[in-house]
């Protein structure tokens, strides 16, 4: 854990210099605080998607449950990309499906800068 006057005085050098690595070696992951939840993965075609708010079947679709939250990955990516937390969900409003069959459908999503 770093002190709040170790971290001002780093920022006030980052700044000068216009160096922020140190700080943002500080970062948690952005999953850090949904660890707890199962992952799903999504291939391109489900990740574009979901990142249009429409709901998806993971690489995992068959051990999906309807009403258990998940944290969302794009596996093209290496490391895999957090997207955001889903829910498994029976009947999706944005596609016909089997009733049996369960869907993943964004709740919180992650935006990502065009340069990352």
């Amino acid at each position: 854990m770093i002190s709040v006057e170790a971290l001002e005085a780093m920022v006030e050098q980052e700044i000068n210099e216009r160096d922020y690595t140190a700080i943002d070696a500080l970062l948690l992951p952005m999953d850090t605080a949904v660890k707890s939840l199962p992952a799903v993965e999504l291939c391109a075609a489900e990740t574009h998607r979901l990142q249009h708010g429409q709901s998806v079947t993971p690489l995992q679709a068959d051990s999906l449950a309807e009403g258990q939250q998940y944290r969302i990955y794009d596996s093209t990516i290496t490391p895999a990309r957090f997207l955001g937390v889903g829910e498994g969900v029976c009947a999706p409003k944005d596609q016909k499906a089997p009733a049996d069959q369960v869907f993943v459908a964004p709740r919180r999503s992650v935006v990502y800068s065009a340069e990352s």
